[in-house]
């Protein structure tokens, strides 16, 4: 699950996952709000979920969880350092013989499921239209989609099309873009404005944590850490929002 690309460069022994150990997952979600998201999923047991794009995995082993030991997880992610974090996390909370994980592109895994969740990763299908192509392939009539994508709060500035892109509209045409492809609109919520904060403080708690405990020049981290909070705060805070939505396809 990823909001936004790129990130502190290459500073020798700083790796990714030194970068989002201190996250719990990669995108503006408060755990009460999470649990929101995953009852209105409603994965049972017996059931098989996928991840397309699953980070480490947070979001994917909770539903399992919910569902019960004979749901079965796959978790598809194009980063091996999350999946390694991913694996142990499963492994600690007794759940790896549940699951499967596969590196990389969610658009090339080839499958389907009961349940799917695609949390800021519509890139990989090229936009939200694809990606919803692509689940109504995956998932059976009944099945169940979790998503997670932007939106424009209020009309963008320049920068903040140009990092986020051109596709993103309002949380009104995201909604109807759902449903003229063919899903109903079984719940939608929207990040608010602390769980946006937490966010962007989380995602600097690994750099600023690295560079204080490593001695050294890291003036690249420095800098990529200063210019991120100052584009959170000039350029897309209360401008760039997150919608969560289930969905379910539309029967005859």
């Amino acid at each position: 699950m990823a909001i936004t690309s790129g990130g502190p460069a290459g500073s020798p022994g700083m790796d990714i996952r030194d970068r989002y150990r201190p996250m719990l997952w990669n995108t503006p979600l408060s755990e009460q709000h999470a649990s929101v998201l995953l009852g209105e999923l409603d994965a049972r047991d017996g059931q098989r979920i996928v991840d397309l794009g699953c980070g480490w995995g947070e979001l994917l082993l909770r539903a399992l969880e919910l569902a019960g030991p004979r749901a079965h997880g796959v978790g598809i992610e194009s980063e091996p350092a999350h999946l390694d974090r991913a694996r142990e996390l499963a492994e600690s909370r007794d759940l790896s013989a549940q699951l499967e994980f596969h590196t990389g592109d969610a658009s090339e895994w080839r499958g389907t499921a009961d349940r799917v969740l695609c949390i800021g990763s519509t890139h990989a299908y090229g936009g939200l239209g694809g990606t919803l192509q692509a689940c109504a392939r995956i998932l059976p009539a009944d099945g169940r989609l979790l998503i997670g994508e932007g939106y424009w709060l209020r009309p963008p500035p320049s920068r903040a099309r140009e990092i986020f892109g051109e596709e993103l509209g309002t949380l009104e045409e995201l909604l109807a873009r759902c449903r003229a492809a063919g899903w109903r609109i079984m719940h939608s919520s929207t990040t608010d404005q602390q769980e946006w904060d937490e966010f962007e403080a989380a995602s600097m708690r690994g750099p600023q944590r690295w560079c204080a405990e490593n001695p050294g020049d890291h003036t690249e981290i420095r800098e990529w850490i200063t210019e991120r909070k100052r584009t959170y705060h000039e350029v897309y805070r209360g401008v760039l929002g997150f919608a969560y939505l289930v969905l379910a396809a539309e029967q005859d």
